[in-house]
């Protein structure tokens, strides 16, 4: 690393006082930057080496060189990205930019730099991991590099180093989201060589690799006219239609046209991750792999793994997982109602009691189960203002999934994908005489706004309402209905009295408090004839499934069921926003050597857990009843 251009935010002020602020980085990251410092410095607008659309919020979205031209005197950059910081930096001094005069890293995780906690934590895992190294061996378990500091570091540090004795394998780790060997930074790479990892993989492709996917693009794409066509593509004899579709909706802004040249491209891209990984696999003795979630740019590596035998794995302080070819991660909610009958009358009369309970506190945006947090909820918003129209036409209210997570956690969909839902929905709202809605999901992001007005502007009949407002408000005036593909709006708006129409497998399927048609013509011969449906909701089958789904079910890919297997503060399984190397301190404040040998025993118990699960046994948690 050359010059240290990093800052951290009790040092960061200095810099940015009076100064015309550009965030380089229009991501995550800089929204926490203007959480914490819009109200107080001028912030104007963004640069980006790719950027999504031309503004952001009202900010304009430039590229760096358009941003040169343009720039003002009083102009500064602060580079905002926790995995890209050290290679936007380095450009902007590429640029003649002058750091700190000119620009600075924000380092707000310490991700580009060693801190205390950091130095601290790799001489602790020196201590605990340096004997079971293994170096001398061809076999190979791969790990995700994830480029920031957190607490899956620790939970993957067990995972990764029970599979390297279980397989006698060296760790080896991959840079995620296509990003390369230069994005590695010191401070976090030698905390993943302080727990036995000896090297790192980059997705790069050689000449003969780039000369066989450009050989595939153009054998592929004048084959893709529709959705269903992108959903069927194959190479190497394996099914990649999801996976690029889950890969493309989460990255990108999806266009209406199959043919756009931006979709070529896109399938270059996806295209070079497989043949990467399947000429990677195929000639290194892999034994296992962990990743971050096994979808987007990791589906095409977790396919090809799992048709090859190998074992693929999720590892992460939110839960583990095994995964298959396909990675349907919701595969035993279809028998819900097996399960329950499986409990006892005096579990099934508890189970009844505390759903009640639980469920009314989330929906009324109290601290619940799934609220664990106490988080502000969406279910506490209201308007002084009316936003549905007082009108006798049918409400039709589109609750869209989150455009940043996996689009395929179910195992099938009526319109092949999330975006091709709204567009089907879009063309029936021109064929109707509803009322038609479209409210964000309170946890999306900036993409999912441009992705919503691009429909709002194709299809004008439906209307935005404000993100947060509570499903009470609306039932209040009037909704009549909630469209979702699979989305937990499915037993909360029941729960108030509203209907909900799936388009696909979800985990509420077993049950009967929706609509859940089985085929495109169903869903739509339904949607054109709401005036003369109406469910019945039978609160009773709604307590029994989130008693089943949040009380009862031992399920992998979930917190719970880890339990204090890794931890015994509860912050450090916070997710969101609460990240950085502080975590590393909470660790070792609690960890002994007798500490340690336990975790290592929880972790091959997880493990022989997720290895024999099967979607048709209820594994179920033994619940002390309360008397």
């Amino acid at each position: 690393m050359r010059e240290c251009i990093y800052v951290e935010n009790k040092e960061i002020e200095k810099y940015i006082d009076g100064k015309r602020l550009w965030l380089f980085g229009a991501g995550i990251a800089s929204d926490k930057f203007r959480k914490l410092y819009e109200e107080k410095y001028r912030i104007v607008g963004f640069l980006d080496n790719n950027p999504k659309a031309e503004e952001k919020d009202t900010l304009p979205v430039l590229l760096p060189n358009e941003w040169l031209k343009a720039r003002e005197q009083d102009d500064f950059v602060v580079v905002t990205s926790d995995y890209y910081g050290k290679v936007l930096g380095e450009q902007l001094k590429e640029m003649k930019l002058k750091a700190f005069d000119e620009f600075v890293v924000w380092d707000n995780m310490c991700a580009f730099h060693k801190n205390k906690n950091v130095e601290d934590f790799i001489d602790f895992n020196r201590k605990y991991w340096e004997s079971e190294k293994i170096s001398e061996t061809e076999n190979i378990v791969i790990l995700p590099y994830e480029g920031i500091h957190d607490s899956s570091a620790i939970v993957r540090a067990y995972a990764a180093n029970y599979l390297a004795q279980r397989h006698n394998a060296k760790l080896y780790a991959y840079i995620r989201e296509g990003r390369k060997k230069d994005s590695i930074t010191d401070s976090i790479w030698d905390v993943y060589e302080s727990f036995n990892v000896v090297d790192s993989i980059e997705e790069k492709l050689s000449d003969d690799q780039m000369k066989r996917v450009d050989a595939f693009v153009e054998d592929i794409w004048p084959t893709l006219n529709t959705s269903h066509d992108w959903k069927n593509i194959e190479i190497y004899g394996i099914n990649f239609g999801t996976t690029i579709i889950r890969h493309y909706l989460r990255v990108e802004i999806p266009t209406y046209d199959f043919r756009d040249p931006s979709r070529k491209e896109f399938l270059r891209e996806a295209i070079g991750y497989i043949v990467f990984w399947y000429d990677y696999l195929k000639s290194h003795k892999v034994k296992a792999i962990i990743v971050e979630d096994g979808v987007s740019r990791e589906g095409y590596m977790r396919d090809i793994a799992c048709r090859m035998g190998i074992d693929v794995y999720v590892a992460q302080y939110e839960g583990f997982v095994k995964l298959t070819e396909g990675s349907i991660l919701s595969r035993d909610h279809k028998y819900y109602r097996e399960f329950w009958k499986e409990l006892s009358e005096e579990e099934q009369k508890y189970g009844i009691e505390w759903a009640k309970k639980e469920l009314n506190n989330q929906i009324t945006g109290k601290k619940s189960m799934v609220n664990a947090r106490g988080d502000i909820s969406p279910f506490v918003f209201t308007s002084d203002e009316r936003v549905l129209e007082d009108s006798d036409r049918i409400k039709v209210l589109i609750c869209p999934h989150i455009f940043e997570e996996d689009s395929y956690h179910c195992e099938w969909q009526l319109f092949d994908d999330y975006f091709n839902w709204l567009v089907s929905l879009g063309e029936l709202t021109e064929k109707t005489d509803y009322d038609w809605y479209i409210k964000k999901h309170p946890a999306g992001g900036w993409r999912d706004d441009i992705i919503i007005n691009s429909l709002l502007k194709k299809y004008p009949r439906i209307k935005k309402i404000p993100t947060y407002i509570s499903a009470s408000q609306l039932k209040k005036e009037g909704l009549d209905f909630a469209l979702t593909v699979c989305g937990t709006i499915g037993y909360e708006y029941p729960a108030l009295g509203i209907q909900v129409i799936n388009a696909g497998d979800n985990p509420h399927i077993a049950y009967n408090f929706d609509w859940n048609p089985t085929t495109k013509k169903e869903y739509i011969d339904l949607m054109m004839n709401l005036s003369s449906i109406e469910k019945k909701i039978d609160m009773n089958e709604i307590y029994q499934y989130y008693a089943i789904r949040f009380l009862f079910s031992k399920r992998p890919y979930t917190a719970k069921m880890l339990g204090d297997a890794f931890f015994k503060n509860d912050e450090l399984v916070d997710v969101g926003e609460n990240k950085g190397p502080n975590k590393y301190r909470l660790f070792m404040n609690e960890c002994s050597e007798e500490r340690h040998i336990k975790i290592k025993e929880n972790v091959e118990e997880i493990f022989r857990f997720i290895d024999e699960w099967k979607e048709n046994t209820f594994y179920k948690y033994d619940i002390e009843l309360e008397s």
